[in-house]
């Protein structure tokens, strides 16, 4: 793999070079389905943005789709039911304060199915251009929400790089955000840092537009492209959320203390609020209060009644 990488990089600059899935194939599996899944493998793989493989794990499922045409349908489907539905997961400061709930979407492909959460579904609806629907169900959802619940504080919703490339896209989100303007101030939308630096112009006029409508506007998984945190401080940001390979073990990885340190301090000179991904050890939370982070959000943070992160 690393040779095959090196050998496109040559002609590819600024982006992975090459993307690979593989499975453990098991006698007696239907050749169909394995590919299907192989095919799938492969668009997480890609939804990443990094060389390397992605195992695929077999499963003999009879329900799922054989084909991206099949997917297709499939997800065109629970849209048009609105079979739709948000997770959500805790975000909290050092102070045990609710910041928001992060909520990526959940969807069903039958009536009485099981909600299945966005890895599932969402990198092969990246490669069917479906992501720009999927998105607009995410902010409808969080609005509808909102507008439910007048004393929640907030929710994040994550939107794909891919949709705010796309004018109809972000045409029809502010079409909703104005039919809903007395809880944009409650909506936090976030958007990967990969995507959104590698379009940075199309991005910063995306917060101009969000700022509008008093939306708070920030990166996710933040952190492998620190080198161009300088292109944030006229961007209209107000938070970022640092990526968990960073945060992992932390407490005991002196190299990343540092590193860490570093992005907060740059952060915070900035105006940008620092948010941690993916803490899931009490040592991680309490060294990351010490490094200069605003809040966390993972499987070890609760909420502010002591109660499970996530639903």
């Amino acid at each position: 793999m690393r040779i095959l990488a090196g050998e496109a990089r040559a002609f590819i600059r600024d982006q992975p070079a090459a993307f690979l899935a593989y499975a453990l194939y098991q006698p007696g599996l239907d050749l169909s389905a394995v590919m299907a899944q192989l095919d799938a493998a492969l668009a997480v793989a890609e939804t990443k943005r990094s060389d390397g493989p992605h195992q695929a794990v077999l499963v003999t499922d009879e329900k799922l789709p054989k084909s991206s045409h099949e997917w297709f349908q499939l997800i065109r489907l629970a849209l048009d039911q609105h079979w739709t539905m948000l997770g959500e997961f805790a975000v909290v400061n050092f102070n045990g304060q609710l910041l928001h709930h992060e909520c990526p979407l959940r969807m069903k492909f039958e009536e009485n199915g099981e909600w299945l959460p966005a890895g599932h579904f969402l990198p092969i609806a990246k490669r069917l251009h479906l992501t720009r629907d999927l998105d607009l169900a995410a902010v409808a959802n969080g609005l509808n929400k909102l507008r439910a619940n007048p004393l929640l504080v907030g929710l994040a919703i994550n939107l794909s790089a891919m949709s705010i490339e796309d004018p109809q896209f972000r045409k029809s989100l502010m079409m909703q955000l104005y039919r809903y303007a007395a809880e944009t101030k409650r909506l936090w939308v976030e958007v990967p840092e990969a995507g959104a630096l590698r379009h940075i112009d199309q991005f910063r006029s995306f917060c101009r537009e969000l700022k509008r409508v008093h939306c708070k506007v920030g990166l996710e998984h933040f952190g492998r492209q620190f080198s161009q945190i300088g292109q944030l401080h006229d961007i209209g940001l107000d938070y970022i959320k640092v990526d968990t390979s960073f945060i992992r073990g932390v407490d005991s990885n002196a190299g990343n203390q540092t590193f860490l340190k570093g992005v907060c301090s740059i952060a915070h000179s900035i105006g940008l609020t620092v948010i941690a991904e993916g803490v899931s050890s009490q040592a991680e939370f309490d060294t990351l209060e010490k490094l200069g982070f605003d809040g966390a959000t993972g499987p070890s943070v609760k909420l502010p009644d002591g109660s499970s992160p996530a639903k």
